[in-house]
């Protein structure tokens, strides 16, 4: 969720409730906002400049060229009714446009340059094919794309039933990742992930100290990642040889200490639906609470 389409949040640092049982720590509840009997709405635009953003000392030391960085969000809701006192609705949707970056150092700058020279000298002989040139650039370029949206409806169904209807999604796509100042800009990957969600409740009051809450809820996720090159510079030298690694030899220019570049491309996907329903009773000091709730998740998997 964007951070305006949010009504309220509460931290729940233990996993001892019920309602969020079989979480392994804390939890973070949320509720979305809504649509009232008056039109309203925001419009938002922040952006961080390069020039203000600090050198982060561990990832990016001095003397070592600063990482070009810049960050721009747009953000703009509007709701209202429907119906008066019957139907209303909320929108909300955010843009973030992120252009990160890998600054090489100069000892790195160094080892590819005499890493390209052998390859305009035609040293290097990949799967037998000769690689004649080999690009250093000063720094890699590492775009992010960001794109968040969600849409409820509420209804008013009489004094005692309440209901709503929202779904959301969030897509972002991000291009060189895993890329490190150690590595060629061929290792790296282009991530695109898509995750949807839609839920419908209702909140039905049987009296003044009983109340029932139905949820139901789906969501999907679909995540691909995708190699820059399929060649990717994974050089092997006989005198470094060892079973560390996938290929089975030390490697110049892969990534192997994250992700090992024969682990892509990748894909995972999630499918998850839940059916619950509580019932809630306050009389005095005592507030008991107790219900169902059935996860079904017929598809979570991966291919590399």
């Amino acid at each position: 969720f964007s951070p305006d389409a949010i009504q309220e949040f509460a931290f729940r640092t233990a996993n001892e409730d019920a309602d969020t049982g079989g979480t392994t720590a804390g939890s973070v509840v949320i509720t979305t906002k809504h649509g009232t009997n008056e039109w309203h709405g925001d419009a938002a635009f922040y952006d961080r400049g390069s020039g203000l953003n600090a050198r982060f000392p561990i990832e990016n030391p001095a003397p070592n060229p600063k990482q070009p960085f810049s960050r721009q969000n747009y953000v703009g809701t509007i709701g209202g009714p429907i119906a008066k006192n019957k139907v209303w609705v909320f929108a909300a949707f955010e843009y973030v446009h992120e252009n990160a970056s890998i600054a090489y150092s100069p000892d790195n700058t160094a080892q590819f340059n005499a890493l390209a020279q052998l390859a305009s000298e035609g040293l290097i002989d990949v799967n037998g094919t000769t690689v004649s040139s080999i690009a250093v650039p000063a720094n890699v370029p590492v775009p992010f794309r960001d794109y968040i949206g969600s849409l409820r409806f509420d209804w008013a169904q009489s004094p005692k039933s309440q209901w709503f209807l929202r779904t959301s999604q969030d897509s972002y796509l991000t291009r060189n990742a895993l890329v490190a100042q150690a590595t060629l800009p061929s290792t790296g990957l282009t991530t695109h992930n898509n995750y949807f969600n839609t839920v419908i409740s209702n909140q039905y009051t049987f009296s003044p100290n009983w109340l029932g809450s139905f949820v139901f809820d789906a969501s999907e996720l679909h995540l691909t990642q995708t190699r820059n090159s399929q060649l990717g510079f994974a050089l092997a030298f006989p005198f470094s040889s060892t079973t560390l690694t996938v290929s089975g030899f030390e490697t110049f220019g892969d990534n192997q200490f994250a992700t090992p570049i024969t682990l892509f491309p990748s894909l995972r996907n999630q499918q998850k639906y839940q059916f619950r329903y509580d019932v809630s009773h306050v009389s005095g000091r005592h507030a008991p609470k107790f219900g169902i709730n059935f996860i079904h998740e017929p598809v979570l998997g991966g291919v590399f």
